[in-house]
């Protein structure tokens, strides 16, 4: 994986992009608050009627996740809100400094046996360099750039600001060696 991702940034270089290597750890900060904070209330919110009647609907690992919420406070939320905005003037000046964050879609692959034994943690894993997109009102598309050297596929994501999705799209459209149709606007800085 860490081969793939050096050969994509080769790529991305040769397309005329400028690399800027950034602290990614107040992101990961942010990550973690998907998980870990009360941002899972909302999705029991969205799925209460059905997992208070019928639970056996969810993956078990899902019901965990979820079901975590029932222990969440209205004063955890206003904590972790307060962490979040703590965390959005952290990462400010580290996002200001590119217009795109080229990222691994995923840091590796793992096997199903892999992942049933260790579900919370691989499929946090998993999301180690995107979980934070949403929280931070961000935009992001992934594309296949190529195949490892094991043969499995390698993808990069890029993460813009909320509303660069066509720009997002226009560099997507490059790797992947297709032509854009349509107008592309670029985001200012």
């Amino acid at each position: 994986a860490e081969a793939a991702f050096a050969a994509d940034i080769a790529r991305l270089m040769s397309l005329g992009a400028t690399i800027v290597e950034l602290d990614f750890e107040p992101l990961h900060a942010v990550a973690r608050l998907l998980y870990e904070g009360p941002w899972v209330a909302e999705r029991y919110a969205a799925t209460k009627p059905l997992i208070e009647t019928t639970p056996e609907a969810f993956h078990p690992t899902t019901l965990t996740i979820i079901g975590g919420a029932r222990g969440l406070t209205a004063v955890s939320a206003f904590e972790a809100t307060y962490r979040l905005a703590d965390l959005r003037r952290a990462t400010a000046p580290i996002l200001g400094q590119v217009d795109v964050l080229a990222v691994p879609t995923v840091p590796r692959a793992y096997t199903v046996a892999e992942l049933e034994a260790d579900p919370m943690t691989l499929n946090s894993n998993l999301g180690s360099y995107t979980n934070f997109v949403n929280l931070l009102d961000m935009a992001a598309i992934a594309v296949p750039s190529g195949r490892r050297g094991d043969g499995l596929p390698s993808s990069l994501t890029f993460i813009g600001k909320a509303g660069s999705d066509g720009y997002l799209a226009s560099i997507a459209a490059a790797v992947a060696g297709q032509p854009l149709t349509g107008p592309v606007r670029a985001p200012g800085r």
